[in-house]
């Protein structure tokens, strides 16, 4: 570390992020937003630079590393591979000349709580997994941010649970602090601890306090959660002893998106005796998951995988994970798969149809948790286009098997229109992008890109007076962020430059002017703009609003 991290002699910019850095285990990376780059210092730079492959530089004698803010998820996957947590800390106000950036961490990255698409496999849950074993027995937690599947499980002995568990494939696991050893240390968990190594691999663990595994506290934090009183309505009973491992779970995900996370709606007791146990020994044996070469391709799994979307590849990981021992269930199942097999027309309607269907649980998750883009708000707005003609093709199936689901397709006929009268067809990832809402949609919005487009015009007009007036026919009225709106001319024309131009900026082969009336009129326009995004952006969140609305039936 360097002497600035005792504080002596640091900036305020610095001690700003010392004071930041501090609150943050040491297996987390702070990437410091700084303008355009995201900056890691002191051992976070040595650790980041070596993982990223990027330079290594000092400034002021501390270490630092950087990498482009546009392409932060390229390198911040490549930190989550490598086992660390990545905190985001931005800028949370325009920079002002002379005065500290106001900055805070708005998220925490970790392997279990990611949900970003970039970082999720799309036909695989992402679980993060609780665990505590004790005298009490084995009690877990489980939970897909990414989705909300949100399940717990209480068993007095460990191996009823194992096999779940290790089919869940977790991408990180919770413990109390210190368990590692003390399973370690104690011959009575050494069976247990055998089959905890083998099932963790080279997952990543996070050891939180004991509290957070306390019952009171998890069952106060899981009824908050959920919205609810008590959790009766799930059909789990007040002293089932796993919800302490779900409140783990979930203070664990209110750390890292520092906030409540808000698509977790529902929770489920599993119940070994429904499913039957596979342990870990007979799921590699018949390569359930996994071919011999500890790869997907040459599994079961892969040989029955003719999904065409990505929720329905994981729900076929789920029944593969837990199969049922309900006969009545099963026979549904196959009786509806038989039903598909005869009607194979419409069966192949719906696949095509299913096709462009994109993951929208994930994405309202997504959207559920601040993570907003009109891209996706778009993915809804497709994927709603396409369930009247799913709907039509099962209905023309005219089987009883069938029936069922035709009741469970909702068509969203008010959202469908709302979204295909709000939203451009070709629409921008970033949010602070314009442009992605339709013209004729508003018109207030309408009317402030309007005067956009004349200002635009005025410009143009501009050029073509001033070409005329000075005789310089290659001068050219252009902007860019640092400087503006500004007049360029040659060196070669500069003779011909007129008293009324001022001098902006001296270039190798040209000088760059303004005038009073184009200054002004930059004024006009950035002003404008701004209103405009401003605009599109309150009638983003409304469309955003709208679509919450219908999460839990469009799930």
């Amino acid at each position: 570390m360097s002497v600035q991290t005792k504080g002596q002699g640091a900036t305020p910019m610095m001690q700003q992020y010392y004071e930041m850095r501090g609150k943050l285990s040491g297996d987390t990376l702070l990437l410091f937003r700084l303008g355009d780059f995201y900056e890691m210092f002191d051992n976070d730079a040595y650790v980041g630079a070596a993982i990223l492959g990027i330079t290594l530089t000092r400034r002021h004698d501390i270490p630092m590393a950087g990498i482009p803010y546009h392409a932060a998820d390229n390198y911040v996957g490549k930190l989550l591979k490598a086992g660390k947590k990545v905190a985001m800390c931005e800028q949370m106000e325009a920079p002002k000349p002379g005065k500290l950036v106001k900055r805070a961490i708005t998220r925490i990255l970790t392997a279990g709580t990611v949900l970003e698409g970039s970082e999720l496999e799309a036909c695989k849950n992402n679980y993060l997994l609780a665990l505590d074993y004790g005298k009490k027995g084995l009690q877990a937690a489980w939970l897909d941010l990414s989705t909300g599947t949100f399940e717990i499980a209480s068993e007095d002995c460990p191996q009823a649970l194992l096999p779940v568990l290790s089919a869940l494939d977790a991408r990180e696991i919770i413990l109390i602090e210190g368990s590692l050893e003390l399973w370690r240390s104690e011959p009575v968990y050494a069976s247990w601890l055998a089959s905890f190594l083998s099932m963790k691999g080279d997952r990543p663990i996070s050891e939180v306090p004991r509290f957070n595994f306390d019952f009171e506290n998890g069952y106060k934090v899981v009824t908050e959660t959920l919205g609810v009183l008590n959790l009766d309505g799930f059909g789990i009973a007040r002293g089932v002893p796993a919800i302490g491992a779900a409140g783990a779970v979930l203070l664990y995900v209110q750390e890292t998106l520092c906030q409540k996370p808000e698509n977790i709606v529902r929770i489920r007791q599993y119940d070994s005796r429904e499913a039957l146990l596979l342990d870990p020994a007979t799921l590699r044996n018949l390569e359930i998951f996994q071919s011999a070469g500890a790869v997907r391709e040459g599994s079961l799994i892969a040989a029955m995988d003719r999904t065409v979307t990505a929720a329905g590849a994981r729900q076929l990981e789920r029944y593969l994970a837990e199969p049922l021992l309900d006969l009545d269930e099963l026979e549904r199942r196959q009786s509806l798969v038989g039903s598909f097999i005869k009607a194979f027309t419409h069966a192949e309607a719906v696949q095509t149809e299913l096709k462009s269907v994109r993951d929208i649980t994930r994405i309202l998750s997504r959207l559920q948790n601040r993570l907003r883009s009109p891209r996706e708000v778009g993915a809804i707005r497709d994927t709603l286009d396409k369930l009247p003609a799913i709907r039509e093709a099962l209905m023309h199936m005219k089987d009883p098997n069938v029936d069922a689901l035709l009741g469970s397709i909702h068509i969203f006929e008010d959202l469908c229109h709302l979204l295909n009268s709000a939203l451009e067809e070709e629409l921008p990832a970033n949010l602070l992008e314009s442009g992605y809402m339709a013209s004729g949609y508003d018109a207030e919005l309408d009317r402030l890109r309007s005067l956009t487009r004349e200002n635009q015009n005025w410009i143009t007009d501009l050029e073509r007076a001033e070409q005329a007036k000075t005789g310089i026919k290659n001068l050219k009225i252009k902007y860019n962020g640092s400087f503006g709106y500004f007049i360029e001319v040659t060196k070669a024309n500069t003779h011909l430059v007129p008293e009324t131009y001022i001098r902006k900026q001296t270039m190798t082969n040209a000088e760059r002017y303004y005038t009073d009336a184009l200054k002004e009129k930059e004024r006009e326009i950035l002003h404008a703009d701004e209103r405009a995004l401003e605009r599109e952006q309150v009638l983003f969140r409304d469309l955003v609003s709208a679509v919450l609305k219908e999460a839990d039936d469009l799930r």
